[in-house]
């Protein structure tokens, strides 16, 4: 699985957003959103961008963090 950590995440509503907002990316099968340290972990089924990750994540208001 591959991981990447975002900001702004405060509570269940978020952490609900995240998960949809990536797992609507063409290409990622599974999505795990881990609310209390921000951690991003996702399996692809085709290769997906990192810009691709931080745009669907930065057009619902959260930052991906390195």
């Amino acid at each position: 699985m591959k991981e990447l950590i975002v900001t702004g995440m405060h509570c269940p509503k978020c952490q609900a957003a995240v998960h949809k907002a990536i797992s609507s990316i063409e290409g990622i099968q599974h999505c795990e959103v881990d609310l209390a340290n921000g951690l991003v972990r996702y399996e692809e089924t085709a290769p997906v961008t990192a810009q691709s990750l931080r745009d669907a994540i930065e057009a619902i208001g959260f930052e991906v963090k390195a």
